[in-house]
């Protein structure tokens, strides 16, 4: 039987657990090639072992919210988004997936309050500010809609020009 790279990998990293099983970053590297093979539910396992044995493993938590929303599972996504903000509140790419959770579970304030805090740390982020503002529209706050499709403009054209589209819907 001819094993591919992932599968290759995910041998390796079974090997390197059973003989360092304290190591944190084993634990992270297994989870993340169980991502890669669509096997959420070890990944899952994987990070929350190497949580359990480093808690404040802010990649650990990072790749654990992707893994439960592969899952859909959004109220554990966001919990793991959590911690990863409160270890990194710098962390821009973190509040924009916490953000995004909050969305999916139909946070609104939550999700507003997440993607002003990217928008915060990256001024520039199209992305945060194009959400941010259908965050602000699902609330039905057009003004600070508005205020984001106007700095959102000269940084991405074409994601403003989407953004007007659902300004007058």
């Amino acid at each position: 039987m001819k094993l591919n790279r992932v599968d290759q990998a995910v041998a390796a990293f079974q090997e390197s657990v059973k003989l360092d099983d304290k190591n944190p970053e084993t634990h992270l590297r297994l989870g993340d090639v169980y991502l890669r093979q669509n096997k959420a539910q070890e990944a899952v396992a994987a990070y929350q072992q190497a949580i359990k044995l480093r808690k404040d493993f802010a990649d650990a938590f990072f790749n654990l919210g992707n893994a439960y929303d592969r899952l859909g599972q959004f109220k554990e996504e966001a919990n793991a988004f959590e911690q990863v903000v409160r270890l990194n509140p710098q962390d821009a790419d973190a509040h924009f997936n916490l953000a995004n959770t909050y969305g999916k579970l139909n946070q609104t304030d939550d999700a507003i309050r997440a993607f002003r805090q990217v928008v915060t740390l990256k001024p520039e982020d199209a992305d945060g500010r194009y959400f941010l503002a259908l965050q602000y529209l699902k609330k039905g706050d057009q003004i600070k809609a508005q205020e984001q499709y106007d700095s959102l403009k000269p940084l991405r054209p074409d994601l403003a020009e989407q953004l007007s589209t659902q300004m007058t819907k």
